[in-house]
């Protein structure tokens, strides 16, 4: 398995971080769930990273982090929700930057961790939002042309370009153009197909060469075809940053 590389610029604080507990036992019981993890209270405005220790969890293997993820299970839609700006892995850590959410309730995430050798650890991890501030939207983060999320630990070129794997679709839809009337606008196309066109004889005999085989012509059809309306396609893209991880 690759360790991983100690981020020099960029760690997770330590205050705001937690440690993956190892899976409990109970004698004659096996292995019991984990109790949930709750993560330091913050206000609607504060925009924060916050770290999963893995050492407890991978106690006793050769096994590093390889990703993670995150999704806000108790969100209502508004624009102040608790948002995760961004999850990555920093010196072998997984961070979840984490911004707004409702003033004086407990919000719930759902934090998924993977590993190199397959292991998935899943859970919902909760975090009380104090009631001193007012509802705030999250801030932006810094993105990609495609609205990836640029990490700390992100490896950056002399230029300030963001060195990654490139792009990857994740999703695709198509929206059908529509003219004022409401009906979809038509795509038509000329199709042309090439073939040989035989040299007929005033008899109607084929002219022959001298190996027997017909004489002929280049000649092309052109054929006018009327295909299905004409769309927009609507493409979702991922691009996978190379971090110091």
């Amino acid at each position: 398995m690759t360790a991983p590389i100690i981020s020099p610029g960029w760690e997770p604080a330590a205050e705001r971080m937690l440690s993956m507990p190892a899976p409990q036992r109970l004698r004659g019981m096996g292995p019991t769930p984990s109790p949930q993890l709750t993560l330091r209270p913050k206000s609607s405005a504060d925009n924060l990273d916050y770290g999963l220790s893995p050492q407890q969890w991978l106690a006793g293997t050769t096994d590093y982090v390889a990703s993670v993820s995150a999704t806000v299970l108790t969100g209502t839609g508004t624009a102040t929700d608790l948002t995760v700006l961004m999850s990555f892995i920093v010196s072998g850590v997984p961070v979840l930057f984490l911004g707004g959410g409702e003033p004086g309730t407990v919000q719930t995430l759902q934090v998924t961790v993977g590993t190199q050798q397959g292991r998935i650890w899943s859970s919902p991890v909760s975090i009380a939002i104090y009631d001193t501030i007012s509802a705030t939207q999250p801030n932006i983060v810094p993105t990609l042309t495609d609205g990836t999320p640029i990490p700390p630990n992100a490896i950056r070129l002399p230029g300030g370009d963001i060195l990654s794997l490139g792009a990857v679709v994740t999703s695709e839809s198509q929206s059908v153009l529509l003219l004022h009337d409401g009906s979809p606008l038509l795509n038509s196309s000329t199709t042309t197909t090439a073939y040989l066109s035989d040299l007929i004889l005033p008899s109607g005999d084929r002219l022959l060469d001298t190996t027997g085989d017909p004489l002929g012509i280049d000649a092309v059809d052109v054929t006018i075809e009327v295909f299905e309306p004409l769309a927009l396609t609507n493409r979702t893209t991922r691009t996978d940053i190379l971090l110091i991880a």
